[in-house]
């Protein structure tokens, strides 16, 4: 993904992991700002939980512009 500003943020299915996050710094130097690993096997290997998106949504659902996506509960009492 990437802003008008052409900052970017690049983010894989495993996990929701982010993999990069380029930004400038007051320079204008671009760079990326988040910890990673190249490739999926390392994550595999031994996860070390950065740059991943954890937790649950309430309700069991979310909704992106006009698409509503259910998703199974944690909790039964989650309503």
């Amino acid at each position: 993904m990437t802003n008008k500003k052409g900052e970017q943020v690049k983010i894989i299915n495993y996990g929701v992991i982010v993999t990069a996050w380029i930004s400038a710094d007051k320079n204008s130097n671009q760079s990326s700002i988040v910890i990673d690993y190249n490739q999926l096997d390392s994550y595999l290997a031994k996860p070390p939980y950065f740059g991943t998106l954890i937790g649950r949504f309430a309700k069991g659902k979310f909704q992106i512009g006009e698409e509503v996506h259910k998703q199974l509960k944690n909790m039964q009492q989650c309503t």
